[in-house]
């Protein structure tokens, strides 16, 4: 090696391991295109606030990249017309990704009350009026990580009953690190863990969705506070229909479709491991609800969970005298009050 390309070496050797740090903490969006605001093919990423419309059905097929649709850019709105956003059923990727700097954004399956695009929902006494998109078939359909985001109006976020096994691997919407989200108007069935999980994240608000047929739970709480679960569904999950693990300061509403589960219908605690004390789920509320007729019991408060108040709810049809389960002795600090079924102890009522 000469002198002079010894040197020209020394100098640029910092420039080329600068570069590698870059290249490997890299956003995973780059190289990715824009989208338009017409998106016919998955692998964009919504760069640019504005209102997006999909225009035909789109499919994992379309691109290299791992998600259909990101959204980057705050106060972007997404309209999925009624189509369909297909992954390659092999539990990979994300449908619709809401990243962390997307807040305020806007996720809708389609338009409120119109009958013109397709996979129509129906209008005429059916649950959920106009067209609505369908995302299955990924790892999760909608996954949101962004602060005070809205997702709405989407005919299925997994299977269906014709489709069972079309279902998403992980869940039909995974919300994670966020807050003041509010998720509504779906159906999140026949998915490979939960309908809804809510991860890290506090004040969000779930309601008018049905999560039927998970294999796990229906609507998982994990680490999440302050949040309210109403006019819900979630029966015949395979474990749990409605799970609030380590989360504390939430209220369940109206959820009155909370049997035929394979263990619990309402279970506020760590589920089946033996709770510690640093797992408690704290102060919540159950109200105006039930959870009748599930294979192991209604409604249990864990262990080490505490302050919990359940009124007004209905739970006959469990086993072995299992309607209202608490096992906390006396109840500790847990009010059980106006309810029906069977119980455990004479603390609740």
């Amino acid at each position: 090696m000469t002198k002079l390309s010894a040197l020209w070496l020394v100098l640029c050797s910092p420039l080329l391991i600068l570069g590698s740090v870059r290249a490997q903490g890299s956003d995973p969006a780059v190289g990715a295109p824009s989208c338009s605001t017409v998106i016919t093919s998955c692998g964009c990423v919504i760069t640019n606030a504005d209102t997006y419309t999909v225009a035909n059905d789109l499919s994992a097929d379309q691109t290299g990249r791992p998600n259909c649709i990101e959204i980057a850019a705050a106060g972007s709105i997404l309209n999925v017309k009624g189509f369909a956003i297909l992954g390659f059923g092999n539990g990979t990727g994300i449908g619709i990704l809401i990243r962390q700097s997307a807040n305020h954004a806007i996720v809708e399956g389609g338009d409120e009350g119109s009958d013109a695009a397709p996979n129509d929902a129906g209008t005429k006494g059916r649950d959920f009026p106009g067209a609505q998109g369908v995302v299955t078939q990924w790892d999760v359909a909608i996954e949101d990580e962004a602060d005070d985001s809205v997702i709405e109006l989407f005919k299925n976020l997994g299977g269906s009953i014709f489709q069972q096994h079309d279902g998403n691997a992980t869940s039909g919407v995974l919300i994670k690190g966020a807050k003041h989200v509010t998720a509504a108007d779906f159906l999140a069935s026949y998915n490979g863990k939960a309908g809804v999980i809510v991860r890290n994240s506090t004040a969000i608000k779930i309601f008018n969705v049905s999560t039927i047929s998970n294999v796990e739970t229906g609507i998982w709480l994990d680490a999440s506070d302050d949040s309210t679960i109403g006019t819900a569904s979630a029966a015949a999950n395979g474990k749990y229909g409605i799970w609030l693990r380590q989360s504390s300061g939430n209220t369940v509403v109206d959820a009155n479709g909370t049997s035929g589960n394979g263990n619990t219908g309402i279970l506020i605690g760590c589920g089946n491991s033996v709770c510690t004390g640093n797992q408690g789920s704290d102060n919540n509320r159950i109200t105006n609800s039930g959870a009748p007729g599930n294979q192991m019991a209604g409604i249990v408060i864990k262990k080490h969970s505490q302050g919990n108040i359940v009124t007004v709810t209905h739970n006959d049809g469990n086993p072995q005298n299992n309607d209202m389960v608490d096992l906390n002795s006396n109840c500790g600090t847990n009010v059980w009050y106006n309810n029906t079924g069977t119980s455990n102890q004479n603390c609740i009522h």
